[in-house]
Parts: structure tokens; sequence; C-alpha cells
């Protein structure tokens, strides 16, 4: 079991999706599925993913130090893009749990990974979306939300939207979040108003 406090790591990126997860499958021996196969993502066919991700720089297992394990990628999180949108491109932090993940690798989630790598993700889509939202979507169960909740700029279930976006995410059950540029905000507060 690792401590918090037990993990410290270090941020690179963004790099395409076939990378990060090639480094995963090379680290681990496990290979993660790309995000356009995967039935329970509402926005799969999004162009130029990017992604940022978390490597080893020490780390304590059961009181132990495992330089071992310096140097592999824990994580990533990152950005899709629509011509009127912005998408998160998913998130993933790496543990034994996960079905198709070995039975020996340690669990690093509620580490700092993804709200580290979350903020970083986030200030690259907030860069790319001057003239278009950025959304994120979370799947039902998904305990994340409070990191969102506390984030000022981000709206829950902000409808100011594309209409195809708003088509694909109303028969979910997914929770969304929306960061607009407030012209844009501005602009849909005032459509509401007449």
């Amino acid at each position: 079991m690792i401590k918090k406090g037990d993990l410290k790591f270090s941020t690179h990126g963004p790099i395409d999706e076939e990378t990060v997860l090639n480094m995963i499958e090379n680290d681990w021996g496990y290979r993660r599925n790309r995000r356009n196969t995967k039935e329970t993502v509402t926005f799969k066919d999004s162009t130029n993913l990017q992604y940022f991700f978390a490597r080893i720089t020490k780390v304590i297992i059961d009181g132990k130090e495992r330089p071992d394990l310096v140097g592999k990628v824990i994580g990533y999180c990152g950005t899709g893009e629509y011509q009127d949108l912005i998408v998160d491109g998913g998130a993933y932090t790496l543990s034994g749990t996960s079905l198709t993940a070995s039975d020996d690798i340690p669990n690093f989630r509620k580490l700092g990974v993804y709200p580290t790598l979350a903020k970083l993700r986030n200030g690259l889509a907030k860069s790319m979306a001057t003239n278009r939202p950025f959304l994120i979507t979370l799947n039902t169960g998904i305990t994340r939300s409070n990191f969102y909740d506390n984030e000022p700029t981000f709206y829950k279930n902000h409808r100011g939207l594309p209409s195809w976006t708003l088509d694909r995410l109303d028969d979910t059950g997914k929770t969304w979040y929306v960061y607009q540029p407030i012209e844009k905000l501005e602009k849909w507060f005032n459509t509401l108003r007449r």
C-alpha cells in the first residue's frame, strides 16, 4: 500500500494518445484501449488528442522504497477537439484493481495524480477555448465532480453548448462541466433573458 506523501512524480506532455498508451504498456505490460474504441465514451470521435502524463520519481510501498518503479508512467489526462468544442480526452490513474491489469500493479489512485494532471490539461484546454467551450464529462459513479464543483470557472450541466453536443449528452446520465470564455457566457445568458 502507498500512503499519501509516499509518492513523488513528475509531469510531462502534451503528447499523442498512442505514445502514452505505448509507454504504459512498456512500463507495466498492460495495454489500455484507445479512446475511440470504448463504449462508455460519449465523444470518441474527437481529433488532436493530446495528453499530459505522470512518471514516478520516488515511491515507498509498504514502508519500502521501490527504485525499480522510478521512471514508470502512472497516469494521463488529455484533451480532444471538434471544430466548435474542446472535450476532455479522458483520464486514467494506474491501479491494480483494473480488470485487465496485473494484480501486482500498485494502486496509485487518490494520491494526487489526477488533480495534478487535470490542472495541466484544463490550463491547455482553456488556452484553446478562446472561441469555443471546453467540456468535461464524468461517467456515472465517478467521484471527481467535487474537483470541478470547486473550480469557479466550470459550470455543472451547463446548456450553453452546440446542439449536437447536448443531443449526445442528454440521455447518458452523465454529469458534465463546461468552461466557456466569458464573452460566450455573456451571450448565452443574454439569450436566456430575452
